[in-house]
């Protein structure tokens, strides 16, 4: 319509209208353009707003699983640095030998950590961690990812320890240890006092072979200096990830 009307003008050399025309069609084009960049930046606002959100999900999962492997990591550095009292001879034997013969086995369980990373890793591989225009926050979240990926090979030891105990302690006992002493579900495991399945002899004599194999105090000794460190490393990064998630908390409001 704007085209004829343009045309009509140029014919009748109304070259007044021919300008007002030629500025109408110049404005209709600016305002579409512009339009359709605000159209753009709003829907990139938005990316970059569900994008946090799920990036806050992954980071409050995070400190959720951490703060539960601090809880059963305490626990068996505790099991172990009783068993290990006594093996050192700080501690005197007690009367009843069980308690200590579940410290020993105790002492060997393990729950590894992993950083729930994978929003992070989609929209890194997608370029649309850009979308993020704040500059302090991107920079705050890559240095958590990338040093909470440094860290994982510690929350993921097997240690020797483990297996030397394991292939001690007569297997009816462990049977027992794990349906009676230990619980677990998909995101937790917890260690629970549990009484003697077995006489008060068989138990000394369990206990006795764990103190009279040197190598396996060692191998105690070496895992709860392991497993403290671990603890220390942990405690750090759970830091990080609170630390993490208020910034992108604040950055939602």
């Amino acid at each position: 319509m704007i085209l004829r009307r343009v045309i009509e003008h140029v014919k009748a050399q109304n070259w007044t209208a021919v300008a007002l025309d030629f500025v109408i069609v110049v404005v209709g084009v600016f305002i579409g353009i512009q339009v359709a960049n605000w159209n753009a930046e709003i829907a990139e606002r938005k990316r970059a707003h569900s994008n946090l959100e799920r990036i806050y999900g992954d980071l409050a999962l995070d400190e959720r699983l951490l703060t539960l492997r601090l809880d059963f990591w305490a626990q068996v550095y505790d099991y172990g640095v009783g068993a290990l009292a006594v093996a050192e001879g700080r501690e005197q034997q007690p009367e009843e030998a069980w308690p200590l013969v579940l410290a020993f086995y105790q002492a060997s369980q393990v729950s590894h950590f992993n950083k729930v990373d994978t929003t992070y890793e989609e929209l890194k591989g997608a370029g649309e961690l850009a979308l993020i225009d704040d500059l302090e926050l991107r920079t705050t979240i890559a240095r958590y990812y990338a040093g909470a990926g440094r860290k994982l090979f510690m929350f993921s030891t097997l240690p020797l320890y483990r297996e030397r105990i394991r292939a001690m302690t007569p297997f009816d006992v462990q049977n027992y240890i794990w349906d009676a002493c230990h619980q677990s579900d998909i995101e937790e495991q917890s260690l629970i006092e549990c009484p003697s399945p077995i006489s008060a002899a068989r138990a000394e004599n369990i206990l006795a072979m764990y103190l009279n194999d040197e190598e396996l105090v060692n191998e105690l000794r070496f895992w709860m200096a392991e497993l403290r460190m671990t603890i220390g490393v942990a405690e750090s990064t759970l830091s990080d990830v609170r630390a993490t998630a208020q910034q992108v908390a604040g950055a939602l409001k």
